[in-house]
């Protein structure tokens, strides 16, 4: 990738698309009664759950969220592993550097 060109839209590596494509969030937040009485609006930093996926525009899923895995190996991650570059959670998934590794790999020759 040269300089001049490092701002170009990635594209849909599927035959026949060349729609942009975008890293997309869906956040939820459980709603209850009592939010009637709030005062304050609900924000996207309120969400108890986040799911990802890489979308272009013309509505393909070329990426998803890899399986849940602890980069250290263990049955449940600690707080070392929680930094890594490895989404270990499963409510709140994360686009990590090994998801940007999963792109890279879909979208180079």
């Amino acid at each position: 990738m040269t300089a001049d060109n490092r701002y170009d839209p990635l594209t849909c590596p599927l035959p026949g698309c060349d729609a942009d494509l975008h890293l997309r969030w869906d956040l939820s937040a459980a709603l209850f009664r009592e939010i009637l009485d709030e005062t304050q609006p609900i924000t996207p930093a309120d969400a108890w759950t986040a799911e990802w996926h890489v979308e272009c525009e013309a509505g393909h899923r070329v990426l998803v969220p890899g399986p849940l895995r602890c980069p250290c190996g263990q049955d449940e991650c600690t707080a070392e592993c929680d930094d890594a570059d490895v989404d270990s959670g499963d409510e709140m998934r994360t686009f990590r550097l090994a998801d940007l590794a999963r792109l890279r790999a879909l979208l180079t020759p």
